[in-house]
């Protein structure tokens, strides 16, 4: 696994894609989990990564509660139980780049 975090409570992270708001690099993969006591959420408003069917070429995918990946021009709300590890993976190809997302994770009081 990439970088791990614990959070503390009634904290707040960014994670967002390389160059945000400009466009993320060909060749990127990256990968980090995150943990709090109580609920952990995630929240991207704003996701515009090169679309494919099945999100095969760039994706941002968050697992934890149910693996779900997203591509294209989208949004992506997210959450796990307490003590749960939720797990972000970023990756691109080498061909098409856009501009990418900038997300909130937050750990409640």
């Amino acid at each position: 696994m990439g970088s791990t975090q614990d959070m503390p409570l009634n904290t707040t992270e960014t994670y967002q894609s390389p160059n945000y708001p400009r466009r993320y690099p060909n060749n990127y993969y990256d990968k980090r989990a995150y943990r709090c006591q109580n609920n952990l959420t995630l929240s991207c408003p704003v996701v515009r990564i090169q679309w494919s069917n099945g999100c095969w070429k760039d994706a941002l995918t968050v697992s934890g509660n149910r693996d779900q990946s997203v591509c294209g021009q989208t949004s992506l709300s997210y959450f796990v139980p307490g003590n749960t590890w939720l797990t972000i993976v970023f990756r691109t190809n080498f061909l098409i780049r856009d501009r990418g997302f900038q997300c909130t994770l937050t750990c409640p009081p």
